[in-house]
């Protein structure tokens, strides 16, 4: 809590780092932001004029993440782990035998969007819960320009949670 006339600290938006459990380099030059949202139900009963509203189900947009293109291909192993047009004869059959039996896929991984403060000590983590490569861009290329490729990736996940490891 702050306190009348004390001083609010604001995050610093170019001081964060991305965590992804199974991947050494999670260097990443932007990360779009985490946003929940939460759909509403109506009910219009005979003759109202106004609705009755509850909160209904929530969604979690995806997560972009972009870098400088290198060798690393930590990222594109991920996706292709279950993604690949090489596994992709009778995968989608296996698939959902393996979902009737509740067996949990190994492909998706905890992830955390760290702010960090001025020296660089994390302020605060937001935990990404059961993400996965929903999409890979490996940059495009070009003869006549003077800039880096930029590889992209898209994470899907299932719920954030903010979690504050210091107080304002």
């Amino acid at each position: 809590m702050t306190l009348i006339g004390g001083i609010r600290r604001f995050d610093l938006k170019y001081n964060f780092e991305v965590f992804i459990s199974g991947l050494t380099d999670a260097s990443f030059s932007t990360c779009s932001e985490p946003v929940a949202t939460t759909a509403e139900a109506q009910l219009w009963q005979g003759g109202s004029l106004i609705p009755i509203k509850e909160p209904a189900r929530m969604t979690f947009n995806d997560i972009t993440l972009e870098r400088g293109m290198s060798r690393d291909i930590l990222l594109w192993d991920w996706y292709r782990s279950f993604n690949s047009a090489s596994n992709a004869g009778g995968a989608a059959g296996r698939g959902a035998a393996l979902l009737g039996f509740g067996i949990a896929f190994a492909y998706k991984r905890g992830a955390f969007i760290a702010q960090n403060d001025r020296a660089g000590v994390a302020v605060e983590n937001n935990h990404l819960f059961n993400a996965w490569p929903k999409e890979v861009s490996l940059g495009d290329f070009s003869n006549d320009a003077d800039e880096f490729r930029i590889e992209r990736v898209v994470l899907g996940y299932d719920w954030f949670d903010r979690v504050p490891l210091t107080t304002v």
